[in-house]
């Protein structure tokens, strides 16, 4: 029995034939692999969105005591709530105020040193949490002055001891400046003068005005450009309270009352 074999011109096809079929196996291997990455991608672009933009606004509110809150507004082009956090920085002197949340995007901070002040708000953008995702923005410098703080002292002088004829005197003194400006002298809430300081940053007032009684006096001074408000420590002033105890001395000590008993 002879045994069977394919002429040399077929050996070939065979293998090229072999061939073919390796090559559809290893393209039809990379294309079931690549579906759940190629799947995967598009769901991520699908999930992907474009931040909204964001304007920053910077306000500044001055207290009494000299301190300073500075306040953030943040609006988005979408109405959305802004998240994240904002940087308060002066730029003035290069230093930072301080961090805030965006949503209370507020603070307040003791007396800048006294000079005028660059400051800007920088929004962070949101943390990127799907869908509120909002672009970082800053806001445009804001110029604050921090104004020097002064101290008021009014002083009470009267032309006898519960005289009506009183003098009222403030001085205002600041350091590093020169006061300038005008003092207000009140009787509680009611204004009595309202005098302007000399060079030496003094101001005074003579009155008779004043009713019979105590009376609080104060001296408010009212700022000026480089100088804060200030008031002065309430000075009591008895107007009127000696005549009434030299009269209690004429009179004498009231007379004894008649007191009559039973025996």
């Amino acid at each position: 029995m002879s045994k069977f074999s394919l002429p040399l011109s077929a050996r070939p096809h065979a293998c090229r034939r072999s061939v073919w079929l390796s090559r559809v196996v290893i393209a039809s291997a990379v294309m079931l692999l690549s579906v759940p990455a190629f799947t995967g991608a598009a769901s991520a672009q699908a999930m992907t969105v474009e931040p909204t933009f964001s304007e920053t606004r910077l306000a500044s509110a001055p207290h009494s005591d000299g301190s300073v809150t500075f306040t953030v507004t943040i609006t988005t082009s979408d109405r959305t709530q802004a998240t994240g956090t904002v940087k308060i920085v002066d730029e003035t002197t290069q230093s930072l105020i301080g961090v805030v949340d965006a949503v209370k995007a507020s603070i307040r901070v003791p007396q800048l040193s006294p000079g005028p002040h660059a400051i800007r708000a920088y929004y962070s953008g949101s943390d990127g949490v799907f869908p509120y995702l909002t672009g970082p923005s800053v806001s445009l410098p804001l110029q604050y002055t921090s104004l020097f703080m002064p101290q008021v002292e009014v002083a009470v002088l009267q032309d006898m001891e519960g005289g009506q004829l009183v003098t009222l005197s403030a001085t205002v003194t600041a350091q590093g400046a020169s006061p300038r400006g005008l003092v207000a002298f009140k009787d509680g809430d009611r204004v009595l003068a309202t005098q302007t300081l000399d060079s030496s940053g003094r101001a005074a007032f003579i009155t008779s005005a004043l009713d019979e009684g105590s009376h609080l006096i104060v001296a408010e001074y009212q700022g000026s450009a480089t100088l804060a408000p200030a008031m002065s420590a309430a000075r009591m002033v008895d107007v009127g309270q000696q005549r009434l105890k030299d009269a209690a001395a004429v009179r004498g000590p009231p007379a004894p009352r008649n007191v009559s008993s039973r025996d």
